[in-house]
């Protein structure tokens, strides 16, 4: 792979990167970092900040909707604020004598 600044073969498997310019990890205090970390991270936020599965899942290329799924799970605070609203909004509208 032709990436700028990168000497020596990078494999994106899961293989912690272990080239002669990353020593500003170690100097960091980052041990095991992958090149994954980024796209799971990036994932991570976009999914918590409220995008859908099928947006984040466009993004990283995903051309099977389970391969997105393992993210689900970080939708579920804003599936559960949404529902928040919409029960206090039906609360408020709720006829007098009810």
């Amino acid at each position: 792979m032709g990436m700028t600044g990168v000497r020596s073969e990078v494999v994106l498997n899961r293989t912690p990167i272990r080239t002669p310019n990353c020593g500003g990890m170690s100097d960091a205090g980052i041990q095991d970092y992958r090149i994954h970390d980024n796209r799971h991270t990036h994932a991570s936020q976009l999914v918590s900040s409220g995008f859908s599965l099928a947006i984040v899942g466009r993004l990283l290329g995903h051309t099977n909707p389970m391969t997105t799924q393992r993210y689900a799970h970080l939708a579920d605070d804003p599936l559960r604020e949404a529902a928040e609203v919409m029960a206090r909004k039906m609360e408020r509208h709720k006829p007098s004598g009810s």
